[in-house]
C-alpha cells in the first residue's frame, strides 16, 4: 500500500488516500473501518464480502462504499492483480483500518 495523500481538511478531518495491489488469488483479512471509506478498482476485479450484505463483484472502473464498523474482507478471485485506490475521511489519530483476523495466507 502506498499513501497518495494524508492531510487535514478545512473542517479538521483527516483525508487519507492510498493505492494498493490485491494480488490474484488473495484476500485481505477480515477487518473494519471505524469511519467507513470508498474503494475504486483501477484494474482487475474485486469481490467484496461485507457482513449482512450479499457478496458483490466490482470490475475495473467501479467504486464501492465500505460501511463503518462492519466486518468485511475483499478478495481477488481472478487471475490478474487488481489495482485499488481507497479514500477515507476520519478524525485525526483514528486508525484507517483495524484487522480482526490475521492474514489468511491466501
Amino acid at each position: 500500500v502506498t499513501v497518495v495523500l494524508d492531510t487535514l481538511t478545512s473542517d479538521g478531518q483527516r483525508l487519507v488516500i492510498t493505492r494498493g495491489i490485491r494480488r490474484a488469488g488473495t484476500r485481505v483479512g477480515i477487518h473494519v473501518h471505524q469511519h467507513g471509506g470508498h474503494t475504486c478498482v483501477l484494474s482487475g476485479t474485486i469481490t467484496d464480502f461485507v457482513e449482512g450484505k450479499p457478496d458483490s463483484v466490482w470490475p475495473t472502473g467501479t467504486c464501492y462504499y465500505m460501511p463503518a464498523n462492519t466486518p468485511m474482507s475483499a478478495a481477488n478471485l481472478g487471475t490478474e492483480d487488481a489495482l485499488l485506490m481507497d479514500t477515507f475521511q476520519l478524525p485525526p489519530g483514528a486508525p484507517v483500518i483495524t484487522i480482526v483476523e490475521p492474514s489468511p495466507g491466501r
